[in-house]
């Protein structure tokens, strides 16, 4: 690279940078952190934690930090049988008792005028 670009990159990454502090401390200003030299780690840390959606939202709002995934131990054998029978049996007991096995049961009666 000839010294013309790399005065050109300078520049360019010179840019960046005031661009960059310029935004910084907007965000500072608006947010009202104070830009003090001692604490300067303390304000990134705390605009890093702002940026995330920590400081200054409901904890509502917050999303989860952690996703939550279920677990199921192993049961009991026998209590898990227990448990298809009575589920068969509540199933069972809120089938609909048709008179005969192969047709289903008519809902409506049959009236002389029909529609």
């Amino acid at each position: 690279a000839t010294s013309k670009e790399l005065l050109e990159i300078e520049a360019k990454r010179q840019d960046v940078m005031l661009e960059r502090r310029k935004t910084q401390q907007y965000h500072q200003v608006t947010q009202g952190l104070r830009n003090s030299g001692d604490a300067n780690g303390k304000t990134k840390f705390r605009m890093t934690l702002r940026s995330a959606g920590v400081i200054g939202v409901p904890a509502i709002r917050r999303p989860k930090l952690t996703s939550f995934r279920e677990f199921h131990f192993s049961t009991d054998s026998r209590a898990l049988v227990k448990q298809t029978k009575e589920s068969l049996k509540r199933k069972m007991a809120h089938a609909p008792v048709s008179s005969s096995p192969g047709r289903p049961t008519q809902r409506r009666r049959i009236t002389g005028k029909q529609h």
